[in-house]
């Protein structure tokens, strides 16, 4: 079983479930900090891939926004897509199950009740289009990530973790780390 993305994280969070065309699910934390909630490790994981600032290699824009690619000890590989562009991990650290990699954002094209969400209105202060996109593959096959999600466990990470997930990612935004 993984662990679940981010704390109080439920089926009531799904905005959108896994189906034929949509190979993910995606939710949104539950209250007025769902912009910005932090994202934990399902599992003990090797970070792979920060998609970033950047063009991906066929040259497309990065639809999805920026991300994080880890692959766990299961061998099931994890992405988690529309985050804040900074994260608290690199290319290449090992993070144990429950660290904190990333926060929630809005990052990339986003659709909201079948509707584009334009940038300006994502700079507003609701966040309009804050979701996570949630993919699990094994042997690239994706498939549905409640299937192995344990919802009874929350993520038990410290508000000094917190602390330290918020400065490293300060930091390396300013340039700093």
């Amino acid at each position: 079983m993984i662990l679940k993305p981010y704390k109080n994280f439920n089926t009531d969070c799904i905005t959108q479930g896994f189906h034929q065309f949509h190979k993910a699910i995606d939710s949104l934390p539950k209250g007025k900090f769902a912009y910005g909630c932090p994202l934990v490790a399902p599992e003990r994981c090797k970070i792979g891939k920060i998609y970033g600032n950047t063009r991906t290699e066929n040259n497309d824009a990065l639809k999805n926004g920026y991300g994080l690619f880890m692959k766990g000890d299961s061998g099931l590989e994890h992405l988690y897509f529309h985050t804040f562009p900074v994260f608290p991990v690199n290319t290449g650290d090992i993070v144990e199950k429950g660290t904190i990699v990333g926060f929630v954002g809005n990052s990339g094209n986003v659709i909201s009740g079948g509707v584009y969400v334009p940038l300006e209105d994502r700079l507003l202060p609701n966040h309009a289009g804050t979701h996570l996109h949630h993919v699990i593959t094994k042997d690239g096959l994706p498939f549905d990530p409640l299937s192995i999600m344990d919802l009874n466990t929350e993520p038990s990470y410290t508000t000094l973790d917190l602390i330290i997930a918020l400065t490293k990612t300060i930091a390396k935004a300013r340039g700093l780390l």
